[in-house]
């Protein structure tokens, strides 16, 4: 499951709630802040909100560049990690939920997510970060604390934070959490699923006996994080009822 190593608060989800209705941020998902469409909204608001909160240089510095970027690392990065740091950073910032909105955005948003959960359509609260790593296979956690303190000491502390924190979620603690979100789990066993029904997107016939994919259930590929987002509050339960359903009408 992808895994990241932060530095930041939980924001609770009523909070959450209370500040999308509150100040009318129409595109948030209060359940799922980080779509694409709800994290750049709500980190959108922060900045015309919060004037305290600062704005990172264009070229990425919060963690380096992931292994397979075709730009590599810039002149401004920081070039003292050794070349192992590297190996655990696999995925592109377009291509991440929480690092995606990283080249303008010193917040970051991030969510658990268990594909096993059945019951809770979310989970209690959120979480708030000035930084986000994500973590492929291991992480050095004395060098990740290292990195960040160096970063907050360029900036001129992290005063800044603990204002937002204060005026999010006054009473919460600022700390290091690991966050586990196995939506690409989902995603991983929607395509497992179409390979074994024997049709692949791009395929152009579908055998009406093979097993079909309940909606309410998984999602397809394409703007999958997103739709799982969106979807998430009727993910398994439905399809259980469904079925359940169907049993009821045959007897």
């Amino acid at each position: 499951m992808p895994t990241y190593l932060c530095h930041g608060f939980r924001w609770h989800r009523r909070s959450i709630r209370f500040f999308v209705i509150i100040y009318d941020v129409l595109d948030a998902a209060p359940d799922w802040i980080v779509g694409r469409g709800s994290s750049a909204a709500i980190l959108e608001h922060f900045y015309e909100r919060y004037e305290f909160l600062p704005r990172p240089p264009s070229s990425r510095n919060l963690s380096e560049p992931p292994v397979g970027d075709p730009e590599g690392p810039t002149d401004e990065s920081n070039g003292d990690e050794s070349e192992g740091d590297d190996d655990n950073r696999t995925v592109r910032l377009d291509q991440d939920p929480v690092l995606i909105n990283d080249e303008w955005s010193a917040v970051k948003l991030l969510e658990e997510y268990d594909p096993r959960e059945t019951v809770e359509p979310c989970r209690p609260y959120a979480y708030v970060a000035d930084y986000a790593v994500r973590v492929e296979l291991s992480a050095d956690v004395t060098e990740e604390i290292a990195r960040y303190e160096r970063i907050a000491s360029e900036r001129g502390g992290n005063s800044w934070f603990e204002k937002l924190r204060d005026a999010l979620e006054k009473d919460e603690e600022i700390g290091w959490f690991v966050v586990v979100n196995g939506v690409e789990d989902d995603i991983v066993e929607a395509e497992r699923r179409m390979r074994m029904a024997g049709h692949m997107p791009g395929q152009s016939h579908v055998d009406e006996s093979d097993e079909k994919i309940e909606p309410g259930e998984t999602a397809t590929n394409d703007d999958s994080i997103d739709e799982l987002g969106k979807q998430q509050d009727m993910k398994r339960p439905p399809s259980r009822m469904k079925r359940l359903k169907e049993i009821v009408l045959r007897k």
